[in-house]
């Protein structure tokens, strides 16, 4: 009898078993990356760069569809970047996150996702972008010959003159007078 209650003692609690019994689909259901480990790949990684930029040039319809995103996934990109993009939405300098998702009625959930894991750039960084790019195309149109820096800055979507050399300094590895300098556009 007494070699029993050994076995016995060497089980855990009953209840320990059914706390992982049910805590496991839960688990699994609402947090599926620890179980894949977010496993995107370089190749798929440099795909998604590819559309980007191709995005970012062109129209969605002649970026080939990639194999890692859903069609959901798709539309809901192709409609937040026809929003930046295309009604240059990106020039207002409070635009957030939380406009996009209410102008696109896009949960502001799955917008941070698409911007954090499938972009895999946040947003803050690819407005920026936008806005350099925009604010390169006003200073090749020689905008910089009537405008102030901050003129364009402000025309750029910033709120001011020290945000936009930041954003400029990190984006192009020099400030904007800098860059003009270096393409003589004076």
């Amino acid at each position: 009898m007494l070699n029993t209650n050994l076995k016995m003692n060497n089980f855990p609690p009953l209840r320990y078993v059914s706390i992982f019994t049910v805590l496991t689909p839960i688990i699994i259901l609402f947090f599926p990356n620890w179980l894949y480990a977010n496993q995107i790949n370089a190749n798929q990684q440099n795909k998604w760069d590819l559309f980007l930029e191709k995005y970012l040039n062109h129209s969605i319809s002649e970026v080939k569809k990639t194999d890692f995103i859903t069609n959901d996934e798709e539309e809901d990109l192709a409609r937040i970047m026809n929003y930046l993009k295309n009604e240059k939405k990106y020039l207002n300098p409070g635009l957030s996150i939380h406009e996009i998702s209410k102008s696109l009625d896009i949960p502001q959930a799955r917008v941070t996702y698409y911007f954090n894991k499938i972009i895999k750039t946040p947003f803050p960084k690819l407005r920026n972008q936008l806005r350099i790019n925009h604010a390169i195309e006003l200073i090749s149109q020689n905008a910089h010959q009537s405008l102030s820096i901050e003129g364009i800055a402000m025309q750029s979507g910033f709120k001011n003159k020290s945000t936009f050399y930041l954003a400029f300094k990190d984006e192009k590895g020099m400030t904007p007078l800098e860059w003009i300098s270096n393409k003589n556009l004076d």
